[in-house]
This record gives structure tokens, sequence and C-alpha cells, in this order.
């Protein structure tokens, strides 16, 4: 199959110039390079650990196998990779472990690989050294497998004799702490085969068409699944859109030589992002499969990144990514609204239906919440915008004891400015809002109430296809947004991955998915949602710093501004 440079489809133009609030915005990409693979490898580690780590990876530089199944080291060690000759520790990169200062260098492969030399040079500056290695790639890859300790039952197979399949998989791979393993065309080395067969494996991803990984081979793996296109560029987007769809932070990496793939991938994985293998100079279109070009028009994205120099990646490269159009969002409304000076002032306005009586907003209001229409496929629940109640022996900490309906209860605070943020999204997105207005039995935490019934006549009744619920999160979390989806359950992940992107467009960087809220429990509103009404939903907390617009008022419009074009993105997705 020949690969095409890029044409804009007619229905790509057709849609920006349909909706007003669409535009086609250039991408401005980032280079991060060096002046050959080591020094760019310099410059990623640069670039995502810029204080000590207590772990580096370095592997040769020189040939690839060994290397190949180890990126998903990288995240359980918190470790960049760096690369260096066979014989030697370069300067600069011996530099560069000094800089990150690390209480181990983790070595990939054998003394082939990697000589005694090196090993020595760093032992001598200081540092422990573990290697990592087995009698050949096959053996190694098994080996850096057995490290991971993963309680995963799932492996990613590619072949060893080449290294573009492997370097696909990398991301997914150390995102969900996946083994690497690596097999030959036509049979599955015994490494391989041990491993699979010792740890219960019980899914496989073989990446790559027939030629890399043969039809014996993949009928010997368990549960497997082969995800290919026809050619390496094409299996790589193939991956994306199968494992990893819609991040929007992406890293250009040449898929005609293995160095800078592979020292990015860490870096991608620690930034929600995605390696995209690429030409030399053309942005490639493919006939089984979306392409880069589909892909950057199809979502939201947050930036890119080209890795390695214009002999890797040309400047035509560059400059036909930077003409592609992306789906970005406008909000003249608000931003004029900030900008003239009345943000602030409407927030508060908003916020004061709950602030009132001391944040238990209209303690007479019957049925105490709200449903306000719109027309939007996305209905955002507010739960706790007023003081709410649980009962004594749901509470795991001291209760603040209230009379409420004749019952003792214990009440509990409202989760400040989310209502008010409900209410705006309703303004300038037009989604459905179901807001608490005066003090209830907490309706995220017991099914038999009132405003489930409504939520489930509400989705029974309207064109919705997705509830976002809003809560509030205190100042001690280590988190600027959680978005929960039970692990995956409750959502598809290509959503959950736009909002991120969304909202880190807006510098909330910190936006986390199941870090401490994960809606697992069916108490929650969104787990319920999702199983017993059938649609699907995320959970989003809220830090406190980003709930606090009178003392910082730049974190809440940016936390509003994020939210409401992750909406419109959806509101044009589904229509």
């Amino acid at each position: 199959m020949k690969s095409k440079l890029v044409v804009i489809p007619f229905f790509m133009l057709l849609f920006l110039l349909l909706f007003s609030t669409v535009h086609a915005s250039a991408l401005t990409p980032e280079r991060i390079e060096g002046p050959n693979r080591y020094d760019t490898a310099i410059e990623v580690s640069k670039n995502g650990w810029d204080q000590e780590s207590d772990y580096i990876i370095l592997a040769t530089g020189e040939d690839f196998p060994d290397a190949l199944a180890g990126a998903p080291l990288s995240k359980k060690y918190n470790a960049p990779v760096l690369l260096t000759p066979s014989d030697r520790i370069l300067d600069s990169v011996m530099d560069e472990i000094k800089r990150i200062a690390p209480n181990t260098v983790i070595l990939l492969g054998g003394e082939v690989a990697l000589s005694r030399n090196i090993e020595d040079t760093i032992n001598s500056q200081g540092f422990d050294t573990n290697r990592i290695a087995g009698d050949n790639r096959f053996e190694t890859a098994s080996e850096i497998a057995a490290d991971l300790d993963s309680s995963h039952q799932e492996a990613m197979i590619a072949n060893g004799m080449d290294f573009p399949d492997a370097l696909s998989a990398g991301t997914y791979a150390t995102d969900s702490q996946t083994p690497i393993l690596l097999t030959m065309d036509d049979q599955v080395p015994k490494a391989t085969e041990s491993y699979l067969n010792d740890n219960n494996i019980e899914k496989t991803y073989a990446i790559g068409g027939e030629l890399v990984i043969g039809e014996r081979v993949l009928n010997a793996l368990p549960g497997p699944q082969r995800i290919s296109g026809e050619n390496r560029f094409e299996t790589s987007m193939a991956v994306i859109n199968e494992l990893t769809p819609g991040r929007g932070q992406l890293y250009f990496a040449t898929g005609t030589d293995f160095p800078d793939a592979l020292t990015s991938t860490p870096l991608a994985s620690k930034t929600g992002g995605q390696v995209v293998l690429t030409h030399h100079e053309r942005v490639l279109e493919f006939d089984s499969q979306p392409s880069i070009a589909d892909y950057i028009g199809k979502h939201l994205i947050q930036g890119v990144r080209i890795i390695g120099g214009e002999v890797a990646v040309s400047s035509q490269f560059e400059e036909t990514l930077s003409s592609l159009p992306t789906f970005n969002l406008e909000k003249d409304a608000l931003t004029n609204l900030k900008e003239e000076g009345g943000f602030l002032q409407e927030v508060l306005q908003y916020e004061s239906t709950f602030s009132a009586n001391q944040n238990h907003g209209d303690p007479d209001h019957d049925p105490g919440f709200v449903y306000l229409e719109g027309d939007s496929e996305i209905l955002v629940t507010v739960p706790h915008s007023v003081v709410h109640y649980r009962k004594p022996e749901d509470m795991n900490n001291t209760c603040n004891e209230v009379t409420f309906n004749g019952s003792t209860l214990c009440g509990r605070s409202a989760e400040i400015y989310t209502g008010a943020l409900g209410l705006m999204l309703h303004e300038y997105t037009n989604v459905h809002v179901l807001y608490v207005k005066s003090p209830l039995l907490d309706v995220s935490h017991y099914h038999d109430v009132p405003y489930k019934e409504e939520l489930e006549r509400i989705l029974s009744q309207k064109d919705i296809s997705m509830v976002i619920d809003l809560h509030g999160a205190g100042f001690a979390r280590e988190f600027d947004i959680d978005l929960g989806t039970a692990f995956g359950e409750l959502i598809e992940q290509e959503k959950i991955e736009n909002l991120k992107s969304s909202l880190q467009k807006q510098n909330i960087h910190e936006t986390y998915e199941n870090h401490t809220f994960s809606a697992s429990t069916s108490r929650t509103l969104a787990n319920y949602t999702y199983h017993e009404l059938g649609t699907e939903a995320v959970q989003v907390e809220i830090h406190r710093r980003y709930r606090d617009p009178r003392n910082q008022p730049d974190l809440y419009f940016n936390l509003l501004f994020g939210m409401s074009e992750f909406i419109e993105w959806y509101n044009q997705k589904e229509s």
C-alpha cells in the first residue's frame, strides 16, 4: 500500500465552516533534540525529570534488541531512559546521571550491549547498578517482564528481529505496566512461551501483520488480538486508535530508527501523551486506518512535540504538521466576561444560590433540588452544592450532629463553588443541570432518594448520553482534578482523554484518572448512573484551590473554560 501526502477531507473543512465555535488553529510543534541520539535522550530526560529520581535506565544506543522491552520499567521506577555506546559511557551521559543523582542505574542487556567498563565507571561515581539481562533478546525481554511484577494477565507481543512494532506498543505497555515480550515471525521463543505459561497470561496483543507475526505464532498465543497496519506507520496509528485513543499530547519520532521513540516513551507516558511513529518528511494517510491528520482534526490536542533533529524528522514534516486544522473552541462570551471584569461578580451571583444561610442554600425549597433543561447530550449533576447529611453509622470520622426530619444525622460541608460551576456551564454550553438547592440526605451516597428518581426520569425522557458528576476535594488532596471512571468501566477512554486534554490545555496539569476517587462503589452517582441507568458517567473531583474564585479567579476561569471546551467538543462529536 502506498502512503500519501495528507489531504484535508472536504467534510472536515465543511465542518469547520459550519460551526462557528470551531476554528482551524495552527499547531505549534516543540522540538526536543540534541546533535545526536545520545544528546536527544538527555534533552528528553531534562524535559521530564527536572528533579532527582531514585533510578535511571541505561541502554545501548547502537542496537535495539535488549532495549525494546524496557519502556514499561520507566513508569515503575519513575526513570528516564538514557543511551550510550556499548563500550563506554559518554561524559554527557554521566553528567546527566549525576544531575538526576539516582540510587541505582538499571542496565538493560548483557555485557555485549553494555560493557563491564560502563558498569564499573558508574559504580566508581558512587551509583549502584542493577543489570537486567538474559542470554538473548527474548530472554532479556522476559527478565524485564519479570521485574515489572505486574498483576495484569495480559502481554504485548512484538517481533524481536526489528524494532517498530515493539516501539508502537511502548506507550500503552508503559501506562498499564503490561510486559512487552518478543517473538520470531514463525515460532514463539522458549523464554516468551515460558513467561506466558508461568504467569497465567490470558490476553495478548500481537502488534504487526502476518509478515512479522505469522498465523502459527498468533494461534499459539493466549487470547490473541492482532493490531496491525500495512506498514510500521499505519501499525503505530492502529495501536493508538485501538488502545490509547483521544490523547492530546503527541510525541512524533521517526519510525526508521529506534532511539528517539524508545527514549521519548517514558516522557509521553509521564505526561499522559502518546508516541507516534512518523515518516521523515511526510504526514501520511492510510486506506484502512484513520491517519494522524484525522486524529488531530477529531480530538482536543493539547500539544505536539517532535523528538530529534531534522535528520530524523524533517522541517518539511514540521511545516505540514503545523498547517493541519485542529479541533479548537473559542469562548468569546466567557473571554469577554473576564476581560470586562464581570467574571467574578457573575460567579459570586450564581454561588449565592448555595452560599445563603451559611451554605444551606434555601432550606425551605421542596423537593430540595432543581433541574434545568438544556439542549446538550450532557447532564451535569451537582449533589453537594450545599450542606448535606449522612447517617451516623455511615461516618468514618467525627459526626457533626444535626436534626433533620426528626432524625439525628451528621452534617457534611458544602463543596463550595461546584454549584456555580454547574450553573455557568448551563449558561455557556447549555448542558442539562440537576443541582441540589437545600440540605438533603446525601444523594450521592444513598439509593432510595428523590434526587436519583429525578435523575432516572431525566435520562429516560431526554436525549442524554453522558453525565458529569461535579464534586469538590479538599486542600490536602494531591491532584488538581481527579476523574473517577471505576478504572475505565463507566465511560469510553477516548472521552476521558479529551476531557483531560481540555483541562490540561488550561494549565490544569495534575489532572488524573482514578487517583483517589475512582467512583467504584455502587453508591456514587457516576457508578449508579452507568450500572443502573445505562448512561456513561464520570465523577469529577475538583481541588479546593480551583474552587476559590475570590482569591484565585484565574484558576476558576481555567476550570470553567476547560470544562466548556470539552462539552462543546462532545456536543459536536455526537451531533
